[in-house]
């Protein structure tokens, strides 16, 4: 007689950017997000003039859970400033913004 232990895996029903952990933050943030579906995924960093600052993830990822995070640096490894930044997650035709603050 085999046994086989299986774990049902939930995955999310909507795609979602979650809160960012701590914010304000220094000198680094997590970011949590979920995917209901497989997606090319886009998670940027966008300064308050409209400027990407970093990019974090840009690949096609599977439906599920994720953490990323942002250690305040721009995409050339400088410190940014102090101020509000938006999170922008583009998965599909989803496009959801959160806004986190860097304190130094």
């Amino acid at each position: 007689m085999i046994t086989v232990n299986t774990t049902d895996i939930v995955l999310p029903d909507k795609t979602e950017l979650l809160s960012a952990y701590p914010n304000p933050f220094n000198p680094g943030t997590s970011i949590e997000y979920r995917l209901e579906a497989d997606s090319d995924v886009t998670l940027s960093v966008i300064d308050i003039t409209g400027r990407t600052v970093q990019t974090l993830v840009t690949e096609n990822q599977s439906a599920g859970s994720y953490t990323s995070s942002w250690d305040g640096l721009d995409n050339a490894g400088q410190p940014t400033p102090s101020g509000l930044y938006i999170l922008v997650l583009k998965a599909g035709n989803n496009i959801t913004t959160q806004k986190v603050t860097r304190i130094r």
